[in-house]
C-alpha cells in the first residue's frame, strides 16, 4: 500500500503544479523546491539515521526513499510558496501557514496509515510543533532568493 500511496502522491502534486496558475518564477520554483529537497534530507540525516526516531518503508537507505523525496518534496514546497499570501495582512499569512501546518499533519498520518513512514521514538504532535519553522524557513529562503536575485540584476 506504501508504494501505491507514493505514486498517487507523486503524480497528484507533480499535477498540481503542472496545473496551477504560476505566481513564482520557475527559476525561484526551482531553487526552492532543491531547498526544500536539500533541507529535507538534512533533517532526516539527523532524525532518522542519526537518532532512528523515523524512517521511510524499512530500516536503512533505499532506492524508494530516494523516489518519495524527490518525488514530494519539492512540488509540496512549490505549492506552498506559490500560494503563499504575501501581499496580504499578516493574519492571512499565519492563517495559511496554519493551514498548511495541519495538510502537512494530516499527511503524514496517512504516511503513517500507509506504511510509508514508522516512527520509533517520534510522535505525530512532535511534526506538528515543527512545522510551522519548517515553512517559515521555506518563506525565508524565498526571501533570500529574491534578494540574491535583486541584486544581481542591478
Amino acid at each position: 500500500m506504501a508504494y501505491l500511496f507514493v505514486a498517487a502522491s507523486i503524480v497528484c502534486f507533480w499535477g498540481i503544479v503542472i496545473a496551477m496558475p504560476k505566481r513564482l518564477p520557475w527559476s525561484e520554483q526551482y531553487a526552492c523546491a532543491l531547498f526544500a529537497l536539500l533541507f529535507n534530507i538534512l533533517v532526516d540525516m539527523f532524525f532518522d539515521v542519526g537518532y532512528n526516531f523515523y524512517g521511510y518503508f524499512s530500516k536503512g537507505a533505499d532506492w524508494q526513499t530516494l523516489i518519495f523525496l524527490f518525488g514530494v518534496f519539492p512540488p509540496l514546497s512549490m505549492i506552498f510558496l506559490n500560494f503563499y499570501p504575501e501581499h496580504r495582512r499578516w493574519f492571512a499569512k499565519v492563517l495559511y501557514v496554519l493551514m498548511w501546518v495541519g495538510i502537512s499533519v494530516f499527511y503524514e498520518w496517512l504516511s503513517l496509515t500507509s506504511g510509508l513512514l514508522y516512527y520509533n521514538q517520534w510522535r505525530l504532535w512532535y511534526s506538528a510543533v515543527m512545522y510551522p519553522a519548517i515553512l517559515v524557513v521555506a518563506l525565508v529562503n524565498l526571501h533570500v532568493i529574491r534578494t540574491i536575485r535583486r541584486r544581481e540584476a542591478h
